[in-house]
């Protein structure tokens, strides 16, 4: 499973996300959704969102994308994140999947 960032509510470009109390983002909701690749268009992980500025005006309830947020290339949570899609190529989504199909029999 993905755990993706929801914005709570309006969010404007320029406003800078927030670790909270709790380890919760400030202005966003986590959602948990299957695995997608981390692309401009792709949802961005939610702990991948904190402490990074918005680049465009997102409405609350909308799940926040990757091209939403000025998340830096170069840092070590995203270079993981790299890496961790580039392991079998999808291998990993379909392993997640399985997973997610395994935990909905329990």
């Amino acid at each position: 499973m993905e755990l993706v960032a929801v914005a709570d509510r309006d969010l404007s470009a320029g406003e800078e996300l927030t670790l909270g109390a709790g380890h919760g983002v400030d202005s966003l909701e986590p959602r948990l959704l299957p695995p997608q690749r981390m692309e401009s268009d792709g949802f961005v992980p939610y702990y991948l969102a904190a402490g990074h500025v918005m680049a465009r005006d997102v409405k609350k309830g909308e799940i926040l994308r990757l091209d939403d947020v000025l998340v830096p290339r170069d840092t070590v949570l995203f270079k993981l994140r790299q890496q961790q899609e580039a392991v079998g190529d999808d291998e990993w989504v379909e392993a997640e999947l399985a997973l997610v199909e395994e935990a909905a029999r329990l």
